[in-house]
């Protein structure tokens, strides 16, 4: 008898989620191409009809109806073709970075952020924001997201690259041109990062901002620091600290994963 370890289990209930929206995705193909196929052969029949003059008046509007419905299967058709080539992936890392601009580029950067953020909200993705560089109050340098949901890497690949926004101050009359850049890469699914516990400085301090007296007033906030990287993830979302330390070590073992894959671009997922 064959032993599955846990990994093992969510690997396969992963490759059979892929399995299942790669069959639905191309059943939903095949039904437009049968409706198309069935519409255009009804419109040949019709098209016999018309030799009939008895027949002639009815087929003549059968087939302008029909003519229709073959457009709209035929743009079923198209678009189901496009969104089967999209390329599929079901966790990211979305890296957003302030470029030419000064500090509309930081806020530049920041209304993107709040964009993808937004759609992520209604598509229902996990959103985690990983690192975040803050510029000003309202300004981002740099910040990288980690995002998981279906087929996620689809929706916003095609984002990746420079991104201009132009406007007028108030204060001026002269065309402000900010440019920020986007990053999306697929995350690796089968890199396992190992941590060792010597290599972490680990602090915990009472959280900031809203929250409430309880998460405010304990020592709830945690700090993971990673000595051989010298990279830094605090985590406040909950009042208990072991929950904020889970969600600081995934962080930490994110943003290592995207490290590596930067270091070995041909690595596989």
């Amino acid at each position: 008898r064959k032993e599955y370890d846990d990994a093992s289990m969510v690997r396969a209930v992963k490759h059979s989620q892929a399995s299942e929206r790669f069959i639905g995705k191309f059943s939903s193909l095949y039904t437009a191409y049968k409706e198309y196929c069935d519409t255009l052969n009804s419109i040949v029949e019709c098209h016999d009809l018309l030799s009939e003059p008895e027949m002639e008046e009815m087929a003549r509007t059968d087939i302008v109806s029909m003519d229709g419905m073959l457009q709209s299967s035929y743009n079923d058709i198209e678009s189901e073709i496009i969104e089967s080539l999209l390329p599929s992936g079901d966790d990211i890392f979305l890296e957003i970075r302030m470029a030419a601009g000064g500090v509309e580029s930081s806020l530049f950067a920041n209304d993107l952020l709040k964009i993808y953020e937004n759609v992520a909200a209604n598509r229902g993705f996990q959103w985690s924001v990983l690192e975040v560089d803050h510029r000003g109050d309202t300004g981002i340098a740099r910040v990288l997201v980690s995002v998981s949901g279906p087929d996620v890497l689809g929706v916003y690949l095609f984002e990746a690259g420079v991104h201009r926004f132009q406007r007028i101050p108030f204060n001026d009359t002269r065309i402000h041109t900010s440019t920020a850049v986007v990053i999306v890469t697929s995350k690796p699914s089968d890199i396992e990062i190992n941590i060792d516990e010597e290599d972490l400085e680990i602090s915990y301090m009472c959280a900031s901002g809203p929250g409430g007296q309880f998460v405010n007033r304990t020592n709830s906030k945690c700090r993971i620091f990673h000595k051989p990287t010298g990279i830094s993830v605090t985590s406040q979302t909950s009042r208990l600290q072991q929950d904020n330390r889970k969600e600081c070590m995934l962080k930490l073992k994110a943003i290592l994963l995207k490290e590596e894959k930067e270091k070995n671009p041909t690595t596989t997922e």
